[in-house]
């Protein structure tokens, strides 16, 4: 059995690889997505189809500025 502290640490592992693992990461692209919240142009993103093959891709953008995180299809 782990200690308290240990299970916190475990805990806090494991939600900071479930935040930032969700999509492969990319270079930050200048000029194709606006950040909503800080308005500067460089975000990273990445397209994961995530529902059926008929549908269009997701796309998932963090602003390397800011930390903001929004997706759409």
């Amino acid at each position: 059995m782990a200690s308290a502290e240990q299970k916190i640490a475990d805990d806090k592992i494991t939600a900071d690889a479930l935040y930032n693992g969700q999509v492969a990461k990319a270079e930050p692209s200048e000029g194709i997505f606006q950040c909503g919240k800080c308005k500067l142009w460089k975000v990273r993103f990445a397209m994961a189809q995530t529902r059926s093959g008929d549908e269009p891709m997701t796309v998932f953008c963090t602003c390397v500025n800011c930390g903001n995180r929004w997706k759409f299809s």
